[in-house]
């Protein structure tokens, strides 16, 4: 028997791939969530609020500040522990209101006594910088620097633990 005889195997000339739009939908949506998940897992979250902390001699003082923000109107609370120069423990609290605009901010202090304090200053990056008039006229310097509540907590509970609750 003789082999048949030889021929070419025919291979049909395939189309052109096409890059389909389905994938080009499947790739953009990959770029969105990943984008979307850096935000949510990654991406700083503004603080709590501020606390501003200082030591000198037997005096220890930690403020805190709170507020929310609404079209740059600010309005919230302040909060200071802090020992008197006999080394004793102080409390107090109030309200906050004032204005943020860009990286300019004013705060009023009110603790309810029918005076109050504005201070001036500029807040970027967490940090808070405020300029606070003195009794002499000279202007004091506090830096404030964004924490959670849970930071100011352990700082203040830190602080009763050293001075107690109350003198």
């Amino acid at each position: 028997m003789q082999p048949p005889p030889h021929q070419p195997y025919y291979q049909p000339e395939l189309p052109r791939r096409r890059f389909p739009v389905v994938r080009v939908i499947l790739f953009v949506a990959l770029v969105l969530a990943l984008i979307a998940g850096y935000f949510v897992f990654f991406a700083v979250k503004p603080p709590d609020g501020y606390m501003n902390t200082e030591d000198f001699g037997n005096q220890h003082v930690i403020r805190f500040l709170k507020w929310e923000e609404t079209n740059g109107i600010l309005n919230g609370y302040w909060s200071i522990a802090e020992t008197n120069k006999q080394g004793k423990p102080d409390y107090g609290n109030g309200t906050i209101t004032g204005t943020h605009s860009g990286s300019s901010i004013g705060l009023t202090f009110d603790a309810g006594t029918g005076t109050s304090e504005t201070d001036t200053g500029t807040l970027e990056n967490d940090i808070l910088v405020l300029h606070a008039p003195r009794r002499d006229g000279l202007l004091d310097t506090l830096i404030y620097h964004g924490v959670t509540m849970d930071q100011y907590n352990a700082a203040l509970n830190d602080f009763k633990a050293a001075y107690g609750n109350r003198h």
